[in-house]
C-alpha cells in the first residue's frame, strides 16, 4: 500500500500508516493533524472502530461520510452450532 501511495505521489509526510482501530482521541488528533475537513469511512463495525471515528467527526465539527456494507444473503447460514450440524448432516 505505501508502494502505491508513493507512485501516486504522496510524500512521507502525507502518510499516517500506522494500523488502527484507533481511540476516539487519537482519531481526533490525527483528523486535526490532517487538517481535515471531513472524514470518510466504511462502516468498519465495532471491532474496527466506527464509533470512535465518527464521536472524533462529532468532536471537530465536521462531517462523516459512513460508507455501508454490502448486504449478502447467502443460501445457507447456520446461526448456532446445532444448525450447523443439522445442515452438515443434510449435505452427508
Amino acid at each position: 500500500m505505501l508502494t502505491k501511495l508513493s507512485e501516486g505521489g504522496y510524500k512521507p509526510n502525507q502518510i499516517d500508516a500506522i494500523e488502527g482501530p484507533f481511540s476516539r482521541k487519537l482519531n481526533v488528533e490525527l483528523f486535526s493533524k490532517a487538517q481535515a475537513a471531513f472524514v470518510v469511512t466504511k462502516d468498519s463495525g465495532e471491532r474496527g472502530g466506527i464509533n470512535e471515528k465518527i464521536f472524533a467527526a462529532q468532536d471537530l465539527d465536521m462531517p462523516c461520510l459512513v460508507i455501508d456494507r454490502p448486504q449478502l444473503h447467502y443460501p445457507n447460514v447456520a446461526k448456532t452450532l446445532t444448525g450447523l450440524t443439522d445442515f452438515i448432516g443434510k449435505v452427508n
